[in-house]
Formats: C-alpha cells, sequence, structure tokens
C-alpha cells in the first residue's frame, strides 16, 4: 500500500478513518496524519515520499471568505476561479509575477501554499486544498472525503484534479479502502502507460511526444528567466535503408540501438535525445553557447560515423545530416 497523507481536522474522524483502513488492509499500513493545509504541506515537503493523499474538504485554513491574500514568502501562487464554485480555473499568477493561463499544471512550485480565489477576491471553502495537494502530488492518487451537503464542491474537486470523492458516511463504513485501491491502480496503469508512450521500444529514448513536451518545457524557463541559451539538433542516418535493403531489419535494430547509445554519450547529463521515429533524432541542449553546439555537432558526427561491426569480419558505415538552431535570450 505504501504511505498514506490523511488531512483531517477533526481528530474523532481521523481516529475512525484510520482504523477502518487499519482493519481492512491489515498491520504494515503507514498513515501520517495531517490536521491542517499548513501542516500537510510541512509533511509533504519534510516527510519521505506519499503514495496517496485522502484530504477533507473542511479544513480550518483551507479557505476564508474576505480580501484575497497577499503573494508573498508564504503564498506561492493565487488561483482565480471561473465560476463561484470554482469549476474553471482561468489562471494563475505566481509570486514572481508570471501568469499562467488555462488552469493549474506541474508548473506550479512544489508544496506551493495556494488560494483559490472566486471573481469577486473571496475565496473558495476547501479547494485550495485540492489545488494544492494535487500539484505537490502530481501523479499519485488524491481522495476527498465530503459531505452530502458539499455536492458543488465535490464536482469541483474533481474538476481540479481529485481522482476521487467518498461521502464522509459511506468512508467510515469502509467503502474508504475500496475507492482508494481502485485510485491506485487507476494511477499505476496511467502512468504505465504514460511511460510506454514516453520511451521508444527499440532504443529506450524519449519520443516525439517527450522531446516536444521537453522542448515546451525549456522554452517556457527560457522565457521565465531560467537557461539563457538553446540548442536544438535533427539528425538523419545517411545509408539506412540501404544497411535495411541489404542486411535486413535486424542488423538495421541493431544499428539503431547502438548509434542511440553513441548519441547518449555525446550529449551532457542535463541534455535530451529522443528518437522521433525510423532514423530520425533530436537533440535539445539548454544553456549551450553556438561554439559548444558546434563542437558537440561535431562530436556527434564523429560518432555516428564510426564504423560499426554487425558480426565477424562485416562492419557498416553511415553519414550522417544534422540540423542545428541555437538561440540566445
Amino acid at each position: 500500500m505504501g504511505r498514506i497523507l490523511l488531512v483531517e481536522d477533526s481528530p474523532a474522524d481521523a481516529d475512525l478513518l484510520c482504523r477502518t483502513l487499519a482493519e481492512q488492509v491489515g498491520p504494515g499500513l503507514d498513515v501520517v496524519r495531517a490536521g491542517s493545509l499548513g501542516a500537510a504541506t510541512t509533511r509533504l515537503r519534510d516527510d519521505p515520499p506519499f503514495d496517496c493523499a485522502i484530504l477533507d474538504l473542511s479544513l480550518p485554513d483551507g479557505t476564508g471568505v474576505g480580501p484575497p491574500p497577499e503573494v508573498g514568502p508564504a503564498t506561492d501562487a493565487l488561483v482565480t476561479a471561473g465560476r463561484a464554485a470554482g469549476v474553471e480555473v482561468q489562471v494563475t499568477i505566481h509570486a514572481d509575477g508570471h501568469a499562467l493561463l488555462d488552469g493549474v499544471d506541474e508548473t506550479c512550485p512544489p508544496h506551493a501554499v495556494v488560494h483559490l480565489l472566486d471573481r469577486d477576491g473571496s475565496a473558495i471553502h476547501g479547494l485550495d486544498t485540492v489545488v494544492a495537494l494535487r500539484s505537490a502530488l502530481p501523479r499519485r492518487s488524491l481522495l476527498v472525503v465530503a459531505d452530502p451537503a458539499q455536492d458543488d464542491l465535490a464536482l469541483a474537486a474533481l474538476e481540479l484534479g481529485a481522482d476521487d470523492v467518498v461521502l464522509r458516511s459511506a468512508a467510515l463504513r469502509g467503502e474508504l479502502w475500496h475507492a482508494l485501491r481502485l485510485s491506485l491502480q487507476r494511477r499505476r496503469l496511467a502512468e504505465a502507460h504514460d511511460t510506454a508512450a514516453r520511451r521508444d521500444d527499440l532504443t529506450g529514448l524519449p519520443t516525439r511526444s517527450q522531446l516536444m513536451d521537453e522542448l515546451e518545457r525549456v522554452c517556457t524557463s527560457m522565457a521565465q528567466g531560467g537557461p539563457e541559451s538553446l540548442a536544438v539538433m535533427f539528425l538523419d542516418l545517411d545509408g539506412f535503408k540501404e544497411v535495411n535493403d541489404a542486411f535486413g531489419h535486424q542488423v538495421g535494430d541493431l544499428v539503431l540501438r547502438v548509434d542511440a547509445s553513441r548519441l547518449q554519450q555525446a550529449i551532457r547529463r542535463a541534455d535530451t535525445v529522443g528518437r522521433l521515429g525510423g532514423d530520425e533524432f533530436l537533440l535539445v541542449v539548454a544553456d549551450v553557447t553556438a561554439q559548444d553546439a558546434a563542437a558537440m555537432r561535431n562530436r556527434v558526427e564523429d560518432l555516428i560515423t564510426t564504423p560499426m561491426a554487425i558480426d565477424e569480419g562485416s562492419a557498416v558505415l553511415l553519414g550522417v545530416s544534422i540540423g542545428v538552431v541555437h538561440t540566445a535570450t
């Protein structure tokens, strides 16, 4: 099962939930309790990683009616909601002044203290807890325990990233474990599917999808004052089709795997190389001067054009076409 973070301000309800889970799961269950949003964010920052979180929407510091809180050391982001229930998030304003449109995603600071605000500037009860924990646990299960009168908030919690909502009465009857188990399994399956989609089966390199995500991440970081330069290199193996035709696809696959390994040797630890498809590869290299990018290009060419032994007495020799784009802020 792993570790569970239970965020519940009622000691009596927390005791009942822990006891119910222990009866169903058995020994070895590790439940860490937090009685407020502040305590939960501290736990997330200081404790070993959690596999899932269970949270109550009615936390003492999970809301507040009145003027918006000031952005400062204790508040990493303000989130403005589009509807009274907070279902549609419009913009996130970070402490550095950067505005992120169209919702909350993993660009939010880890363990951020986040306040979800309605358009009139008042805080929306409980939903900032969902935003904060989803930001801190982007790939972990997140369950909400709600009361029947909180239907609108429960739906909004799902829209903001909760995996499931369990009524408090049902949770205390033992249905929480069932919902938690299904949520964990869905997360594991989704993670496995995501990993498979982002890794090339043949070479183990990132796929086109992950390369585009990495390129977008670096460009966004540059716009926010991160890396000052970026080089993107497009590679196409010359003569690969002839190798496939002459020696067969098994040798062709071997050539791709070896050249993928060579490309990994040519780059730095922080750089990314991936396979776009066929015999095409892409390198994303941040914080590099034009001169260093040219040197890396030459190093890649030297490695790829080195003869490759395919069996005793036989070798193949490929060329490579490399296009390089370098930009600096």
